[in-house]
Parts: structure tokens; C-alpha cells; sequence
């Protein structure tokens, strides 16, 4: 990476399994959360984290110390202004943590699958996210990984 080369702010929402806890397993192909994802790439710097669980931030602690967490998504969005956020919570938070996300200028959403179980909020959600003109990318690439896919095979 040339020194011009810019650093996108990336925040993580859900500090859950995906979010962050699969980090810890040895067994995972690495980045096995988007925390770590985010800590690997040379475009990203993780600027923060939002969870509502006291046991999850405390975990965030432990493994991202200097990184700041949040009890509330709409406050980090707020003080952090990440332009690039993951959302890793249970799927009837996605469509609102999208919209949140959007409204609060967020530029690439990452959102673990589905968007939402409910068909309105789903679309309510895309049309948030094309109103501010933000970048919704629905996660579940892994499945398709031909490195996963071939390991998965001799399994």
C-alpha cells in the first residue's frame, strides 16, 4: 500500500459470534469475523464497536483494547462516523440497523444474512439505503468459497 493510499473507518454492530467471538477459534480459516477482517486489511481501520450486551463489549475489550465500544449503535455511528459498517446481530435487528446506518451517512453497509424476515422492512430498508445513496451488501460469501468448498468436500 502506497502512504497516499487512503483508510476507510469500519465499525462492527453485534460483537456476537460473527461480529467478533470466531476470531478466537484456531480451527477457522483467518479473518473468521469481521473485527479481525477489518484489523487485516490495509484499507480498513476498525474505529468501533456496538453492542448492547455488557459481556460482548467486554470481550471487544479484551481483544480490540484501544478500540472503542458502545452500548448503542446509533451513539457509535454518532461519535465514530465509520464509512464502513457490519452489521452481526440477530435478523430482526438488520432492516432498522440498516436504516440507521444509512441515515447516519454510512457508505458501505455490510449486513448479515437475511436483511429481514419481514418483506416491508426489507424494502423499506433498501429504499432508506438508496435514498442516501449508501452501498448494502447482504453477507454470506463464504459458502461460496472454493478454497471453503473444496475443504468441505474432503469432510
Amino acid at each position: 500500500m502506497s502512504n497516499s493510499a487512503r483508510r476507510y473507518r469500519a465499525a462492527v454492530i453485534g460483537c456476537g459470534w460473527i461480529g467478533l467471538k470466531a476470531s478466537e477459534d484456531p480451527l477457522r480459516t483467518k479473518p473468521a469475523s469481521h473485527a479481525e477482517a477489518y484489523v487485516a486489511s490495509p484499507r480498513t481501520v476498525l474505529a468501533g464497536f456496538a453492542d448492547a450486551s455488557k459481556k460482548s463489549l467486554k470481550l471487544a475489550a479484551r481483544l480490540y483494547p484501544k478500540v472503542p465500544r458502545f452500548a448503542s449503535a446509533r451513539e457509535m455511528l454518532k461519535k465514530v462516523k465509520p464509512e464502513i459498517v457490519s452489521i452481526a446481530t440477530p435478523p430482526e435487528t438488520h432492516a432498522s440497523l440498516v436504516e440507521l446506518a444509512a441515515r447516519a451517512g454510512v457508505k458501505v453497509i455490510i449486513c448479515e444474512k437475511p436483511i429481514s424476515h419481514d418483506l416491508k422492512a426489507a424494502r423499506r430498508a433498501l429504499r432508506v439505503v438508496k435514498k442516501f445513496r449508501s452501498i448494502l451488501l447482504v453477507n454470506h460469501k463464504r459458502r461460496f468459497d472454493p478454497i471453503l468448498q473444496k475443504y468441505r468436500e474432503l469432510a
